[in-house]
Parts: C-alpha cells; sequence; structure tokens
C-alpha cells in the first residue's frame, strides 16, 4: 500500500469550519492544537521542520521558510485567517498576504511592537501607559547621561531579537556597554536603556477582543466583546525554565486594583493591537 501523495491545503472539516493557519511550528501553535480539534476548527502550520513541537502533532503541518514571501502566501491560500507562533516573521511577509485579501491577526502594523522593543516602548508610552524609566541610546555619552539621572546600574537591551534574558545587560557602569554599543553602530541601531526596577514577581495577563464588535467610546476608549482572564503569576527557575500558578492573595497583595487595569489600558489600544502587558 502506498503514502497518498501530499496535499498542499490542509483538509477543511465539514460544516464551514474555519481553517486558521499559524505561521511557525513552535510550543505556543502546538499548544492551539487540543482546543482546535474541540471547536472543530482546522490548523495549517507552516513549520520551520518536521521536528518542530507542532509539527508532531498538527496534521497538516508542510515545512517552509517563513522569510520568503513566495512560500508563505502559496501555504496562505488555503488558510481562511492567518496568525503568528512567534514575533519574526518579516513585516514585509505579512504586508503581502494583506494586499492579496489574507485576514492577518494581529497584522503587520501590530506585529511591529511585538519585534522591536522601542516602537513598543514609544507606543505604550504614548498611550500613558506606566513603565519604566527608559531612553534610547547610540553613545557612550547617552548611556551615562541616562545612567547619572536614574542611577546604576542600568537595564540595557537589544530592541529586536532578544526573549527569556537573551539581548539583555544589567550594566552596572557604561564600561559594561561599551561592546553592545559598538555592535549596535555595525546594525545601524539603538540600544534600549530602562531604569533597574526591583520587582516581587512577575504577573502575567491574558486578554481577547472580537475586532468586529468593538467600537470607539467618546473618551477614547475601545468598547466591546472582551475577555479578561485571571492573571497569573511567573515562577522562575533554572536556564529561564518557569511555571505558573493562579495566585489571587499574592495578586490582591501586589495591587489593590490590579485587577482592573490591564482591562483599562488593553481597552486604550486600538482594534489590531499587540503589546504586553507590563509586569507587576
Amino acid at each position: 500500500m502506498t503514502s497518498p501523495e501530499p496535499t498542499t491545503t490542509a483538509r477543511r472539516a465539514p460544516g464551514g469550519f474555519p481553517v486558521v493557519g499559524i505561521v511557525g511550528g513552535g510550543q505556543l501553535a502546538r499548544m492551539c492544537a487540543g482546543p482546535a480539534a474541540e471547536l472543530g476548527i482546522t490548523l495549517s502550520v507552516l513549520s520551520e521542520s518536521p521536528a518542530a513541537a507542532a509539527a508532531l502533532v498538527v496534521p497538516h503541518a508542510p515545512v517552509g521558510d517563513h522569510t520568503d514571501v513566495e512560500t508563505v502566501r502559496a501555504w496562505a491560500r488555503g488558510c481562511d485567517v492567518v496568525t503568528f507562533d512567534h514575533e519574526h516573521v518579516p513585516l514585509e511577509v505579512l504586508a503581502a498576504l494583506v494586499s492579496d485579501g489574507v485576514a492577518v491577526h494581529p497584522g503587520p502594523e501590530a506585529l511591529r511592537h511585538a519585534q522591536d522593543k522601542l516602537v513598543m516602548r514609544r507606543a505604550l508610552t504614548g498611550a500613558g501607559v506606566p513603565c519604566p524609566r527608559w531612553a534610547a541610546a547610540r553613545s557612550e555619552a547617552d548611556v551615562v547621561a541616562f545612567g547619572d539621572e536614574t542611577g546604576w546600574p542600568l537595564v540595557v537591551k537589544t530592541p529586536r531579537g532578544g526573549y527569556d534574558g537573551k539581548g539583555v545587560l544589567v550594566a552596572d557602569t557604561v564600561d559594561d556597554v561599551r561592546d553592545w554599543l559598538a555592535a549596535a553602530a555595525e546594525r545601524d541601531e539603538e540600544l534600549l536603556l530602562e531604569e533597574a526596577v526591583p520587582f516581587v514577581r512577575e504577573l502575567a495577563v491574558l486578554l481577547a477582543r472580537i475586532r468586529a464588535h468593538l467600537r470607539q467610546h467618546e473618551a477614547g476608549l475601545f468598547i466591546g466583546r472582551q475577555a479578561f482572564f485571571l492573571p497569573v503569576m511567573v515562577h522562575h527557575h533554572h536556564r529561564f525554565s518557569f511555571m505558573i500558578s493562579f495566585g489571587v492573595a499574592a495578586l490582591e497583595e501586589t495591587a489593590g486594583n490590579s485587577y482592573n487595569l490591564p482591562w483599562y489600558w488593553h481597552c486604550r489600544l486600538p482594534p489590531d493591537s499587540a503589546f504586553s502587558t507590563p509586569n507587576s
């Protein structure tokens, strides 16, 4: 018995249920598999390799280069909506999908904020969201001036490509930043400087909105069907592995009305925004 020829599009479930395409076959795409099956939604994952986390559990997971416009375009033709597992999809690739009429959520404009921490900081600060004091730096003089203003040590970050400690430096003096400044200059980029903020715990918050049902209130808030899930507390361990717990008492201990703050700031952001809620 011979194996069937591979198909270029996912097999659609009967009843008109959608095919949701996910660029990237990482752990987040994998975690969508169970809920999607329960909802009757078919997933199609554009995977980095046959051994990627999501490719091991999602039946339709063709291997392709997410940076190649034509590869992504061809795959997306079989999807009703496209989203992504990671923030490293080039904006021009997503823009090409939008120009083809593909529904992409979040859209390219929103993804910019997840790809570039300086873009995100400027947007959050402009929206009035509380942030640590921060500045963009290109020179040693920029670093010294910020350190003298906020105090040392500083937290230095590469705006793009960093995650879970990668691209993050705690600097006690400007000497610690010198090599990072040189590397950023070669890429014609700035560094993000932040004041070092002592914190008790890290909280993770998830909110969901139905874009079609949102309307902008006269006060500037976006009102509509939204869901605000209970915050969870993140426990960090060796090598950046972590677990979460529903620490309700800890939340009350951290901030009296912290439950309402994520909802309020989320309502201030445009419908197609993608931001991480600031940690408490």
